[in-house]
């Protein structure tokens, strides 16, 4: 059995649920994501349970055939630890994979407005060609004949053709 001095078994609960409090309050402000926090929950829960029960480590002591309690307190530290850089490691790597998919369509869309831009610089074929005098002078020309001197001379109004010029 384990013989720990009242005092710092309350100690221990103290540290435990503040820490856990402290785990709380990171997740309201949004400073800590719900499905990252698990772990550090679970520590929190963890540590609690063996400040409130220290048999629990003695039970562990004896299944694991670990001499001393603070050699499986380390063991089990260690493997938090272990199990929280595996945790980091996926999420890293989740983040990673996001931010190549990110640059990636940054890339395209790049590509994108380049390709619009030039198009917008580029001449059109319509615009190298002087614009029609009035909007129905298309359909004028091909109905008129072409002695007519409005259809001879895109410059002369159809008005003026009979009059002379000074």
């Amino acid at each position: 059995m384990l013989n720990i001095p009242p005092a710092l078994r309350i100690t221990m609960i103290v540290g435990s649920v503040i820490y856990l409090i402290i785990i709380f309050v990171l997740l309201k402000r949004k400073k800590l994501n719900v499905q990252y926090s698990i772990i550090w929950l679970a520590s929190a829960v963890l540590m609690i349970l063996f400040a409130v029960f220290p048999y629990i480590i003695a039970v562990l002591r004896d299944i694991f055939s670990i001499e001393m309690p603070v050699n499986l307190v380390f063991t089990l530290l260690f493997i938090f630890v272990l199990l929280l850089l595996l945790s980091l490691s996926i999420i890293v790597t989740g983040f990673s994979a996001r931010i190549n998919k990110l640059v990636q369509t940054q890339a395209l869309l790049e590509e994108r407005v380049r390709r619009l831009e030039a198009q917008l610089k580029a001449p059109k074929p319509d615009e190298t060609a002087p614009p029609p005098l009035a909007a129905d002078a298309p359909a004028k020309a091909s109905t008129a004949s072409t002695t007519d001197p409005a259809v001879t001379n895109p410059g002369l109004h159809a008005c003026d053709a009979g009059t002379p010029r000074d």
